[in-house]
């Protein structure tokens, strides 16, 4: 019996893009070469869907996700939902805190708070960007 691929095509998925409150905060307080970056990494998501992110860990129908800027090396970590193809912005973050941001993540899912999670991304997750 053929195992069913629960990982997207990425050759055609389509993300939509929120991002949660605290993001939209940490946005806004980054100085003005950052938030290029970060409209640059959105803008190639948009573009290129599920291919522009590398996929960290899978996780029920979760996935921890990073689109990385490499001059200067941050990463933009996002939370992929799988049944709606959507991703929301949760961390901007250099690559020397890489380790920490997706324990913290992942630590979110592994302690039971997917429906917390996933309730707080709902309601937080308005703002498209």
């Amino acid at each position: 019996m053929a195992r069913k691929n629960t990982m997207p095509d990425k050759s055609s998925t389509r993300l939509k893009i929120k991002s949660s409150e605290s993001f939209e905060k940490d946005y806004h307080k980054a100085d003005r070469s950052h938030q290029e970056r970060i409209i640059g990494l959105v803008k190639r998501i948009r573009e290129q869907g599920i291919a522009a992110i590398k996929i960290l860990r899978p996780i029920g129908r979760y996935l921890i996700a990073e689109a990385k800027s490499k001059n200067p090396p941050y990463r933009l970590y996002i939370i992929v939902d799988k049944d709606t193809n959507t991703a929301y912005l949760v961390s901007w973050a250099h690559k020397d805190k890489q380790k920490h941001e997706i324990e913290k993540l992942a630590s979110l899912f592994e302690n039971g708070f997917e429906r917390g999670l996933e309730s707080m991304l709902k309601s937080n997750s308005t703002n498209s960007f």
